[in-house]
C-alpha cells in the first residue's frame, strides 16, 4: 500500500520497482522456457538451433534436457523476487534473499552470456568507420552475427540488470539504509573508501587492457609475441592481423578513458572542449558504460578460459595459448572496472534529497 501511494504521488524510486521488475522478467522467462519445453521452436542454446554452441556455457543442453530447468530456476526466481519486495528491515530471510540476488544477478548478467556480445559491440564501431572507407573485406557483415541465441544473451543480460537492482535493494532494506541512496550514515567514511579503492581498480582496469592491446601491435609490426611465425604470415593474408589492431585501439581508448575514473577531466569536462567545456560529467555517462563493459570483458574471458580448459577439438591447444592468453585476465579486467565505477559513483554522488545523508 506504501508502495502504490508513492507511484500516486510520482515518488518512487527505482529501488522500490527494481523486485516487481526482476519478479516481472522471471515469470516471463518461464513461460518463454515452459513453451520450449512443450515443444515450442525457438530454444537458444544447444547445437540445434545455435551453430556456435561450443562458446556457450548451455551449449551441451537440448530443448528437452534444458528447457524444464530453466523454466523450474525461472519461477523460483519469480517467487524470491516477491520476497525480497517484502523485506523491510535485518533478517535471515533477507540475508538469504539478497544472495540469491546476487547470485541470479551475476548468473544472468555475466555468466550465461558468451564472448559474442563482446565482438558485436568490439566490432560495431570498426564497422561504422571501416565501411565507408572500403576497409572491411567485401561479404563481412555483422547483422549476420545478431543471431536469436546472440539476442536472447541479450534478454538474459536484462534480466541480470533489473537482479542486480533487487540485490541492491534488498541490501539497502536489510540494512536498514535508505531506499534512494542506501546511506547508513554521513556517507564520508564511504568517500574515503571509494578513493582509495578507486586508486587501485584504475590501475588493474588500465594495465590489462594495454597488455592486451600490446600483444595485438606487437604482432602487426611482425613480433610474433606468444605465436608463430606461421601465425604472423596467415593473420596478414587473411586480415585478422588489422582486425586484432583494430581491436587494439579500442581497447587503449578504453584504457585512457577508464583513467577517468580517478582524474579530474573524468569529473569535469575540460575547459578546451568545445561547447561543453567546464561543465560536469554526468555520473551515469561515465558509470553505466564503465559497467556494461565490465560485464562483457568478463562474460568474454569466461568463454575463453572454458574454451581452452574444456575443448576437447584442439582448436584451444597449446599451439593457440599464446593468441587467447592475454584474454584470461579479461575477468580481472572486468572485476577491477567495476570496482572502479562503483567508486566513483560514491565519491561523486551528492546530499541525498530523501535522507539528507551525504557531504555536498
Amino acid at each position: 500500500m506504501a508502495l502504490l501511494a508513492r507511484v500516486s504521488d510520482a515518488q518512487i524510486h527505482w529501488s522500490e520497482w527494481a523486485a516487481p521488475l526482476a519478479a516481472t522478467w522471471s515469470a516471463l522467462y518461464a513461460v518463454l522456457a515452459t513453451m520450449w519445453a512443450l515443444g515450442a521452436s525457438g530454444y537458444p542454446f544447444g547445437r540445434e538451433a545455435d551453430p556456435e554452441a561450443a562458446v556457450s556455457v548451455l551449449g551441451w543442453t537440448t530443448a528437452a534436457s534444458g528447457a524444464p530447468v530453466i523454466a523450474l530456476a525461472s519461477l523460483v526466481a519469480a517467487i524470491a523476487a516477491l520476497g525480497i519486495w517484502r523485506v523491510s528491515g535485518p533478517s535471515r530471510a533477507a540475508t538469504w534473499l539478497e544472495g540469491f540476488a546476487w547470485v541470479t544477478a551475476l548468473t544472468l548478467a555475466v555468466a550465461l552470456p558468451d564472448v559474442r556480445v563482446l565482438v558485436i559491440m568490439a566490432y560495431t564501431p570498426i564497422f561504422l568507420i571501416g565501411e565507408p572507407l572500403g576497409l572491411v573485406p567485401a561479404g563481412v557483415s555483422l547483422v549476420d552475427e545478431v543471431t536469436w541465441p546472440v539476442l536472447n544473451q541479450g534478454l538474459l543480460m536484462a534480466g541480470g540488470v533489473a537482479w542486480l537492482g533487487a540485490a541492491v535493494s534488498v541490501r539497502r532494506a536489510r540494512r536498514d539504509g535508505c531506499l534512494v541512496c542506501g546511506r547508513v550514515d554521513a556517507g564520508e567514511t564511504d568517500r574515503m573508501r571509494a578513493r582509495h579503492i578507486g586508486r587501485w581498480a584504475v590501475a588493474v582496469g588500465v594495465a590489462v587492457p594495454v597488455l592486451y592491446a600490446a600483444s595485438r601491435l606487437a604482432w602487426l609490426v611482425g613480433i610474433p609475441l606468444g605465436v608463430s611465425e606461421d601465425f604472423i604470415r596467415a593473420g596478414r593474408s587473411d586480415g585478422t592481423l588489422f582486425a586484432g589492431a583494430a581491436l587494439a585501439s579500442i581497447a587503449l581508448i578504453g584504457a585512457v578513458l577508464t583513467t577517468g575514473l580517478i582524474l579530474p577531466w573524468g569529473e569535469r569536462v575540460p575547459a578546451w572542449f568545445p561547447v561543453i567545456g567546464g561543465r560536469p560529467v554526468p555520473v551515469p555517462l561515465a558509470v553505466v558504460p564503465a559497467l556494461i563493459v565490465a560485464g562483457t570483458v568478463t562474460s568474454a574471458g569466461l568463454t575463453m578460459l572454458r574454451l581452452v580448459l574444456f575443448d576437447r577439438s584442439g582448436t584451444y591447444g597449446w599451439d593457440a595459448l599464446g593468441a587467447i592468453a592475454p584474454e584470461f585476465a579479461w575477468p580481472i579486467w572486468g572485476a577491477a572496472l567495476a570496482a572502479a565505477a562503483v567508486a566513483y559513483y560514491t565519491r561523486r554522488r551528492g546530499p541525498c534529497v530523501e535522507c539528507g545523508r551525504g557531504l555536498p
